[in-house]
């Protein structure tokens, strides 16, 4: 048990974002275990009786040294003050998303704080696109596949939880094995659907009994592959194959145009059920009912999911891509479907599972088993506890190290571009920093200022932060010679955060 009260920073209920019905269940499993305190930004929030809620701007009056203090990180704005919770208080960190790139640019991160990200990731592709960015003004796609934004968040961290063995070793690939030392593998816990209480949600649609009911969820997305989905049940009605889907999810039409995508085909339209928004209870109650659920993701940076872990502690039986974290579940308690020629493969994977009860069966009941082992509440909490008593009271191995004094360069100033040179002296460098670069004389510096119009963008690094710009005379020779100085000198003041 963890002695002191146990500070948790993350979204709760009934904010729309499934990393709040997370954190409600697993404070409901911690409650019994220690005492817990919630830092949220609603305080009318809903939690289990007797855990307060707080706000994060008043933590300083409750959170003392060594207290232990959780954050739960996702990738949409609601996590931003989590983000600044983390960087005040430091504490171990779960981490539900393998790519950070939407919270960032949410919270509106300062150019260097971007840069180093993308840099600690991939040091000279982080560079160059980073210029690109940030002085060309081009950003594309490619961006959110190549920087995962995760470096402070992991620096920041005394310990790091992930979901899947996947998540752990992509850390350990790209932020090498003293970083992945401190990150722990803890299942998404999987709460089992309540019994049906009230009226069945399949009454409306009038589905004829014995037809199989296909369920997906969440927020409709690109990389749930709907598109293949779409194109497998639309193979199967040419073949005469009975089915109906239920999207028990809200559209996001500027992000993915689920209805648009029906539209085209008319035989699965016919079939198909967009829910909108549903409670935990709504959507409980369509997990109950369904035969089958479908979660694809691809392309995935690791991302676990909380309706298919509660599907699984249903014993329903689950249809998954065999990528990332998904790769990692027991090939007997669901069906893999390959990323590669996916949609032949999901359209017989399917109507095996239409025709055969089973089979669904067998698989449903393979995932109850791991559900609610490994994945149970109680399980997951324990863990949880564990690692708060071992990690929360270390400091992070790689916390980024300010100076207290500012560290001084000096460059000589020609036509060149000295990016590179002041990149390779100040590598490494973090906190305050002087860099001076001198000039033959000041015609000489409003030369090379005519040439290159924008001569600090291009060549400070991008993951400094410039704070003060002066010109001054050039002092360092008064000693040899009693001349007036004819050289200048550009001071630059900054930092290395």
């Amino acid at each position: 048990m963890v002695e002191r009260e146990l500070a948790l920073f993350t979204p709760i209920p009934p904010e729309q974002n499934g990393i709040a019905d997370y954190s409600y269940h697993l404070i409901s499993a911690l409650q019994p275990l220690t005492p817990c305190a919630i830092y949220a930004n609603q305080p009318d929030g809903l939690l289990p009786p007797g855990v307060p809620i707080r706000d994060p701007a008043q933590a300083f009056r409750y959170i003392r040294p060594g207290d232990p203090i959780l954050h739960q990180v996702g990738n949409n704005p609601g996590h931003i003050f989590v983000l600044e919770a983390l960087r005040k208080w430091g504490g171990v960190t779960t981490l539900h998303d393998q790519n950070l790139h939407f919270l960032y640019e949410a919270a509106r991160a300062p150019q260097s704080l971007l840069s180093r990200n993308m840099i600690a990731g991939s040091e000279k592709l982080g560079a160059v696109f980073a210029r690109h960015w940030f002085e060309d003004n081009v950003k594309t796609l490619a961006n959110y596949a190549l920087f995962d934004m995760l470096h402070e968040v992991l620096s920041l961290s005394t310990a790091v939880i992930v979901h899947s063995r996947f998540a752990k070793n992509r850390i350990r690939l790209l932020y090498g094995a003293e970083m992945a030392a401190r990150v722990h593998v803890v299942p998404h816990l999987a709460l089992e659907p309540e019994e049906l209480d009230g009226d069945d949600p399949r009454a409306p649609l009038q589905i004829t009994p014995g037809v199989p009911l296909v369920l997906t969820s969440g927020f409709a997305t690109a990389a749930k592959r709907f598109d293949w989905l779409v194109q497998a049940l639309d193979a199967l009605t040419t073949r005469g194959v009975e089915f109906f889907w239920v999207h028990a999810g809200k559209e996001r039409p500027d992000e993915y145009d689920l209805t648009g995508l029906l539209d085209r085909y008319p035989a699965v339209r016919a079939r198909t059920k967009i829910t909108g928004y549903l409670t935990e209870q709504q959507l409980n109650a369509w997990v109950s009912v369904c035969d089958i659920l479908v979660n694809l993701r691809f392309p995935s940076v690791g991302e676990s999911s909380g309706t298919l872990a509660r599907a699984m502690a249903a014993g329903r039986c689950c249809v998954v891509s065999r990528t990332a974290a998904y790769a990692d579940l027991p090939t007997d308690s669901v069906m893999h479907i390959p990323v590669s020629n996916a949609v032949p493969a999901l359209a017989e994977g399917l109507q095996s599972l239409f025709s055969n009860p089973g089979l669904r069966a067998s698989l449903g009941e393979r995932a109850f088993r791991l559900a609610h082992d490994e994945w149970a509440p109680e399980t997951v909490a324990r863990t949880y506890l564990d690692i708060m008593t071992t990690f929360a009271k270390r400091p992070p191995q790689t916390m980024p190290r300010h100076n207290t004094s500012a560290q001084r360069f000096a460059f000589a100033l020609s036509a060149s571009t000295l990016r590179e040179d002041i990149a390779e002296q100040t590598r490494g460098i973090r906190g305050s920093v002087d860099i001076r670069l001198s000039a033959s004389s000041a015609e000489q510096l409003a030369e090379i200022s005519l040439l290159q119009p924008h001569l600090l963008q291009e060549i400070l690094p991008c993951d400094m932060q410039l704070h003060h710009v002066a010109v001054e005379p050039d002092r360092s020779h008064l000693h040899v010679t009693a001349e007036p100085p004819t050289g200048v000198v550009l001071a630059l003041q900054g930092v290395f955060e």
